[in-house]
């Protein structure tokens, strides 16, 4: 394996190596040795030492370590280096491995998909056996991947073969591509065969097929048309033995320099991507017969001896939904019988209790008075980080404690209180003569024995006496807060207290409640919290959120600084309330966006526990029910997920507050004919009502409705139902979620309600539904979308039934970042990811490995993150080998990036650069493997001279690898990537997701507008890799063959660079002129829309065909670079008078010319087309708000999206902003060549 980055931080010191004999060696290893070669090298030195007899072969022994977990590791991979090894102390050991070969086998699987996930196989079962929602976890995620591998192991090497190197299909085509077909009188296509000369060579034939010719038919085609060419060559016998060998059936297509094959012989051609993009682009596809006997022998798999032609397509399972995944015979919490007997649990609706919590203790994990903690130590492995309880007591794990009521409880909290803390002011004042309101901090106790008056806030801000201003926070004290929280604690000018909120996704349910403020070494209240809201009331979904606070009092003033924040379900994974004693290790507030951390609770913020912290707060959930767990009525809610209702009418709760309407009506309402004359003949309410809901399926997701909004879409929700069922994202947040008789009626409807929902609505629901730009950072950061867990597994089914695999791609980016909102480790969107990645490995399995891996590194994610890898590397057989050869190549990588960065002088690093790479052991590492930008690509030897550092500021590394495909010398020689270190790449990733979207919506509605969409891909933190496009060069380096040029005096270089590449082919020129016209007009567009910033001449690019495309997208969502203070850019996108001249093809007064009118047509056109999709982009930006990019921290940064897209005006008004705004970056030209002249004259 290859070197981890701290390879090159050190020196390699002194190790000792305790062999099996008992003699220990002392050497100062290579660090590039492999563990192979080291055990040689061992054994060779041991030769020379007394007891060499007593040692056995190398073979029979692996290396041991102790790694920095304080963990031991058997090391059973001998290909990595020794640098890689991740060692707390210089000391390994050999022992012999297991004489059982399936016991190794086992283990050097297990460590393959440690290094590939992450995270090793004991600190998953540490975890399991510390959690019971982790261990219900895995084992859901487990099934469907051993579901897979048994599918596998039954389809045998053809099915194997499939899953590795089938070619992706899009039966759905666009509007373009139609539009293409249609021009076409044939499919043309060209196939690569071997001729009769000898030795045989390969030869190119152009054939012309019918256009809905299938697999089978075009392979039969070609095996004729290759018959027929070494016919009058050979010999009879020849004939009759090489006509033998070209049985159709026998063959594959196989993709031109590409490892992908068509298998479906009854599929149509133009059905597979590879085809459909190369209609686009008006090339012609490339296509080889291949015999299916030599792919299964590249993939080192079995040739079976019968039924080799037998081609079988996989079954597609179900995902499990929310239903499926809980356990309905579970009696408590833990699976165990209650105390009294195996009694059935309580139903949460059948209380009448209000919901009320005791705040007991907060303590630093380091106590400065030497005190022992009275709970489970900090955690210091995985194990651990779920567990967040004490390891005993009933309460602790989750059990009833049977003598304790409710009432009881409460009153002996109040009785273990301390003694009370004396009023801060006379107790017959009001809070009004302070000067204070609703709006103010609440940090008095008036009165002994009562809960501390508690007001809904909106912000940290101070609290001033009567007659003094409201001030902000002292900057001191706010740093103070934020510095080690365990020495905050100890701080005796402050006191502290606690504040406790229940929500439901970003609604706060209830007024937060307040504890006392306390001013004491040890942080101890023990004081109830009493909720004025039902047990009966509390939604599935709800979460306990609680902030520490430190009070600092001035005179006139109080200031609040929060220390330390977590939330908690309320409901485990399988519905049972929350009981007992429970410890939150807090998350300290660098956690906490800016937004964020002025607010009193993070409602949005994550359930998942801090696994290092430094603050323990100690609550006590109390039990409604004596002797029996309390359960949500998971069974009576099973139908709204099922959809069992599905054929029902009219639910009976429903039925007396609805208005008698007329389908006809409603039809006339829904059309987009209807008029004021419909509305005026149908009853004044409903027609206003109606209306309403109508105009509301036009609006943006980030609209926020009213109350009045919330009620007409309550009293109507059955006519949504019937009549509009994309209105359930609006439906959702007016449901009362804080009665549980009201969300009782709407699971009836839910249940329903017409399946499966459109992708844009289910997108919504996970994503969008809910947050409004009135929101802030800390309404959004945390979690997005629809909290309630039944409406999500809805949502999941209609993703399920909507999204092809190539479709699913398109929003993965956004899928993974909605999984770190989920409230439980798993959920119906893990499973059904997972199945997805496990159905097309080559598509959807390693994108997901490497988005996953990206993160990875965050404390938020690691657990969960890590489940789903693991149990995707296990169920995706051979493919997980491959994966591998990838994490090892980009270690590699990391650490050539890390050393490069050390060397000062540029020349040095190119040198050391490629010295490196002329390295053996590099070699192994960076060649013959798949690329992780595309599956379908392999990478060949590296060419070290072609290699080099580039000069920019973190010195991505340029690498170039030969093409090992076999008709690679006559297409693609080579492949070359841009491995970054120091970049977050993400937000690249996301501008060109999202342009590749834009790019299927224009399609979609017949525009071709030719973007060039490059592979771009983190994979880790801030390292990644950046496809260069072939056959491209940036607009400075065109410019740059003239001085006038470059000096931005003459604009019609690019144009004569045009007729140049040409070469007086005029067909050639003006198709070349038409797709830079296209693409330049889909790029003006989309940089509009998305405020991609910091455009200038060195990252616009155009490549041999004539696309334009721009790279580097750093600045988004118009932020933009300043210097000094200045900010240079000044037009709302990029159209300098060089993109005139092409577009106008040379003409002097290229705006007055028809091109140049028909290209200001085109991008209108194209701007209203992106804005009919305004929902699809928002909710799409939204869904990434979890993801922490900085330049996308809240929904307020998204305001300058929803204003480019003229949200709330019509399409006349939208089409009038467009063109001032074109007109705007036109006329602004001038500014924006001189930026260019600065930055040729700073290169």
């Amino acid at each position: 394996m290859s070197p981890t980055a701290k390879e090159f931080d050190s020196d390699v010191f002194q190790h000792d190596f305790l062999l099996p004999n008992g003699i220990i060696l002392s050497l100062a290893p290579d660090p590039d040795i492999t563990l192979l070669g080291l055990k040689s090298h061992l054994w060779s030195l041991a030769a020379k030492e007394a007891f060499y007899d007593r040692l056995g072969p190398p073979t029979e022994y692996i290396f041991k370590s102790i790694n920095s977990s304080a963990e031991e590791e058997e090391l059973y991979d001998e290909n990595r280096t020794f640098s890689s090894l991740d060692l707390m102390l210089p000391v390994i050991r050999l022992e012999k491995t297991a004489d059982d070969s399936k016991v190794v086998a086992l283990n050097t699987k297990n460590a393959m998909i440690a290094r590939c996930s992450t995270i090793c196989q004991m600190d998953l079962k540490a975890a399991e056996e510390a959690s019971a929602e982790v261990s219900w976890a895995r084992n859901s995620l487990l099934k469907i991947s051993e579901a897979n591998s048994r599918e596998l192991e039954i389809g045998g090497s053809v099915a194997i073969a499939r899953y590795l190197t089938a070619a992706s299909q899009q039966p759905k085509l666009t509007a373009s591509l139609k539009r293409c077909l249609q021009s076409l009188r044939h499919l043309k296509i060209g196939a690569w065969i071997l001729d009769s000369s000898d030795p045989p060579q390969q030869r190119l034939l152009t054939l012309e097929l019918p256009k809905e010719v299938t697999v089978a038919g075009a392979l039969q085609y070609i095996i004729q048309q290759q018959t027929k060419l070494v016919k009058g060559d050979v010999s009879p016998d020849v004939e009759r033995d090489f006509g033998s060998k070209l049985d159709p059936s026998m063959y594959l297509l196989k993709i031109c320099c590409s490892q992908e094959y068509l298998y479906d012989s009854e599929s149509v051609l133009i059905h597979y991507l590879y085809v459909q993009e190369c209609i686009e682009r008006t090339e012609v596809p490339k296509l080889s017969p291949v015999l299916l006997k030599d792919v299964l022998e590249s993939l080192d798999l079995p040739v079976p001896q019968e039924g080799l032609n037998t081609v079988t397509t996989p079954t597609e399972a179900e995902p499990p939904s929310l239903m499926d995944l809980v356990d309905f015979d579970l009696s408590s919490p833990t699976g165990e019988a209650v105390a009294d007997g195996d009694v059935k649990p309580e139903s949460l609706w059948n209380l009448r209790e209000y919901f009320a919590i005791i705040v007991r203790s907060a303590h630093t994990l380091s106590s400065g008075n030497g005190e022992s903690l009275n709970w489970t130590p900090p955690p210091t492995s995985l194990e651990q980080i779920s567990a967040g309880r004490p390891s005993s007591s009933l309460q602790a794990s989750g059990r009833i404690d049977s003598t304790q009521t409710l009432q009881t409880a409460l009153t002996n909290a109040n009785s273990e209180s301390l003694p009370a803390i004396s009023a801060v002011v006379d107790p017959s004042s009001s809070l009004s003569s302070l000067g204070t309101s609703n709006k103010d901090i609440a940090a008095e106790v008036v009165t002994s024995g009562e809960s501390p008056p508690t007001f809904l806030d909106g912000s940290w801000a101070s609290v001033p006496t009567s007659g003094a201003s409201a001030g902000t926070a002292d900057p001191g004290a706010l740093a103070s807060a934020r510095c080690n929280s365990a020495a905050v604690l100890s701080s005796p000018q402050y006191s502290y207290m606690v504040r406790v909120g229940i929500s439901h996704g970003g609604q706060v349910l209830f007024e937060y409640q307040t504890t006392r403020d306390v001013q004491s070494s040890i942080l101890t209240w023990n004081q109830p919290l009493n909720f004025h809201l039902f047990y009966a009331d509390l939604p599935l979904a709800t979460r306990v959120c609680v902030v520490l606070l430190r009070i600092k009092k001035r005179p006139g003033r109080i200031f609040e600084y929060p220390v330390g924040w977590a939330n908690i379900n309320l409901f485990d994974h399988n519905g049972f309330l929350l009981t007992g004693k429970r410890t939150l290790r807090l998350w300290p507030v660098a956690f906490l966006s800016p937004d964020a951390a002025s607010h009193q609770i993070n409602v949005s913020g994550t359930v998942v526990e801090n696994p290092d912290p430094e603050i323990l707060l100690q609550l006590e959930f109390l039990n409604p029910c004596p002797n029996r767990p309390v359960r949500f009525p998971l069974d009576k809610v099973k139908q709204a997920v099922t959809g069992d209702l599905l054929d029902a009418s009219t639910t009976t709760a429903t039925l007396h507050r609805m208005p008698s309407i007329s389908t006809r009506k409603l039809e006339a309402l829904r059309s987009d004919a209807a008029t004021a004359d419909t509305l005026l003949s149908m009853t004044g309410d409903q027609a206003d009502e109606l209306a309403i809901i109508r105009d509301l399926l036009s609006r943006d997701p980030f609209y926020e409705l009213s109350e009045q909004d919330k009620a007409v879409l309550w009293r109507n929700r059955e006519a949504c139902r019937r009549h509009y069922p994309a209105a359930l994202p609006w439906l959702v947040q007016a449901v009362p979620w804080e009665r549980h008789e009201m969300v009782a009626d709407f699971y009836r409807l839910l249940g329903a309600w017409p399946r499966p929902l459109p992708v844009e609505v289910s997108l919504a629901l996970l994503g969008a539904a809910g947050l409004t730009t009135a929101s802030t950072g800390e309404n959004c950061v945390g979690n997005t979308g629809v909290a309630d867990p039944l409406v999500r597994d809805v949502a999941v089914q209609g993703l399920q039934a909507g999204l092809a695999n190539a479709n699913l791609a398109d929003y993965l980016l956004q899928l993974v970042q909605v999984l770190r909102t989920e409230a439980y480790m798993t959920n119906s969107l893990t499973c059904f990811l997972l199945q997805r990645a496990l159905q097309c490995p080559t598509l959807i399995g390693l994108r997901l490995c490497w988005h996953l891996r990206a993160q990875i590194h965050n404390p938020d994610t690691r657990l969960r993150f890590g489940l789903l890898l693991d149990a995707f590397c296990r169920g995706c057989g051979l493919f997980v080998n491959l994966i591998n050869d990838q994490v090892v190549a980009l270690h590699r990588l990391t650490a050539l990036g890390v050393a490069v960065k050390k060397l000062t002088d540029e020349e040095e690093q190119r040198a050391w650069f490629k010295s490196e790479l002329a390295k053996a052991e590099v070699r192994r590492d960076l060649e013959k493997i798949t690329s992780p930008l595309c599956f379908s690509v392999k990478l060949g030897s590296i060419i070290d001279h072609q290699c080099t550092v580039k000069r920019s500021k973190k010195r991505p590394l340029w690498i170039v690898w030969t093409n090992p495909d076999i008709l690679g010398a006559h297409h693609n020689k080579k492949h070359q990537l841009l491995f970054k270190n120091g970049d977050d790449l993400r937000q690249d990733m996301l501008t060109l997701q999202l342009l590749k979207v834009m790019d299927r919506i224009w399609k979609d509605e017949g525009l071709n507008l030719h973007l060039t969409t490059y592979g771009c891909l983190a994979t880790g933190d801030e390292v990644g890799l950046i496809e260069v496009v072939r056959n491209s060069q940036t607009i400075m380096s065109i410019q740059g063959q003239r001085v006038r040029s470059a000096m931005q005096i003459d604009s019609s270089q690019l144009h004569r660079w045009f007729l140049q590449n040409a070469q007086g082919d005029g067909l050639a020129y003006e198709a070349a002129v038409e797709r830079f016209t296209n693409s330049c007009a889909g790029y003006c567009v989309a940089t509009f829309v998305l405020g991609i910033r910091d455009r200038h001449n060195d990252n616009i690019m155009v490549d041999a065909s004539g696309r334009l495309f721009h790279i580097d997208f750093g600045h988004i969502l118009n932020n933009k670079k300043k210097k000094f203070g200045i900010t240079r850019e000044r037009v709302p996108f990029v159209l300098t008078s060089d993109f005139a001249c092409v577009i106008a093809r040379g003409e002097e007064k290229p705006y007055r010319s028809q091109g140049f009118i028909e290209f200001i047509k085109l991008c209108g056109n194209a701007y209203l087309v992106l804005r009919r999709h305004a929902h699809l982009i928002l909710t799409l930006f939204a869904m990434m708000l979890p993801s922490g990019l900085p330049e996308l921290t809240c929904v307020t940064d998204l305001e300058y999206v929803r204003k480019t897209l003229a949200v709330e005006m019509t399409e006349e008004e939208a089409l009038r902003y467009f063109n001032e705004k074109f007109d705007e970056a036109y006329n602004g030209a001038w500014t924006t060549k001189i930026d260019w002249f600065a930055h040729w004259m700073r290169s």
